[in-house]
């Protein structure tokens, strides 16, 4: 239940902050008053998101089963975004559907979060049966992580704007089946992305620090950003690393990378164990054997054993 419970917060928190980002033009040229109760609430909401989202995460020291059930949301998720029809059936049954999971879709939280953490719970459970990880391979991951992230980033964001962002905007929720190709070769690429760092397991790091960096640019006072604004894909980046989505995968990221490393360490502390256990086990038989009575070893070396008068 995390994870719904994380999107539906996030998705509420970054409604409130978009409606106070937009006040000031989509340009931050102060420090945002958090007094103001429209700040407060958003950032806050967003801030308890995260948090849920990191505990998610954490769960992975221990199991990762919670990670892998996160599967089922991002299927759907998936699903909902490459067809828009079925988000056009959410809409209509928005008295019984919460308001909350429509900005979510709108924000682009479920499909850019979910198939991540399963793809972590992938990972995790990997590493779990085959801790090592060769220095070659974590130094070729270091590179292809990021670029099989950020392909399926470009992907996801050109098939979303195109689709479920144009269907938003423009309430035309027919199939574009280029629309629906892009994100699902996004959704590919991004969890195969995540699988791979089973064998390179610091190489998110990098996105870990450089997504929340977005989020803060994207909201400073330069000229750029309004040629970001002037097209859907632009606008859709935009409105995801604006409110929660940002940050909430840059901690994602980095909370991720300690839980593999512990995992490992686990995994690798166990196979030592299991190393050292084993040659006890296997001890010639006549150093475990226990000793022969007298009478059987005596009539070994055809001898009597004298008996008390």
């Amino acid at each position: 239940m995390l994870a719904p419970l994380s999107l539906a917060l996030l998705a509420d928190g970054s409604r409130t902050w978009n409606q106070y980002v937009q006040t000031t033009f989509y340009r931050l040229d102060r420090v945002p008053d958090l007094t103001e109760p429209m700040v407060l609430r958003g950032l806050g909401l967003i801030l308890i998101g995260i948090l849920l989202l990191v505990i998610l995460a954490l769960t992975g020291v221990w199991s990762s089963a919670g990670l892998l059930v996160t599967a089922v949301y991002a299927l759907a998720a998936v699903a909902t975004a490459a067809v828009p029809a079925l988000m056009e059936a959410f809409w209509s049954r928005s008295p019984i559907l919460p308001t909350l999971v429509l900005d979510a879709i709108g924000f682009g939280l479920p499909v850019a979060l979910l198939p991540i953490t399963a793809a972590m719970g992938g990972a995790l459970a990997l590493a779990r049966r085959r801790p090592a990880a060769p220095a070659i391979t974590a130094l070729l991951g270091m590179i292809a992580v990021p670029a099989m992230l950020l392909l399926g980033a470009l992907a996801l964001v050109w098939g979303y704007s195109r689709g479920v962002y144009q269907a938003l905007m423009t309430f035309d929720f027919r199939l574009d089946v280029v629309a629906a190709a892009c994100i699902l070769v996004g959704a590919v690429l991004i969890v195969l992305g995540i699988l791979v760092t089973r064998w390179s397991p610091y190489s998110l790091v990098l996105p870990g620090l450089a997504v929340p960096a977005l989020s803060a640019v994207v909201l400073l006072p330069d000229p750029a950003i309004d040629g970001l604004l002037s097209n859907r894909a632009g606008a859709a980046v935009w409105t995801f690393l604006s409110g929660g989505g940002g940050p909430a995968l840059g901690a994602l990221f980095l909370v991720f990378t300690i839980v593999l490393a512990s995992v490992r360490f686990r995994a690798r502390r166990a196979a030592r164990q299991g190393e050292v256990a084993a040659p006890e086990t296997l001890r010639p038989l006549e150093e475990t054997a226990s000793p022969l009575p007298p009478t059987a070893a005596s009539s070994r070396t055809g001898t009597s054993t004298p008996t008390a008068p």
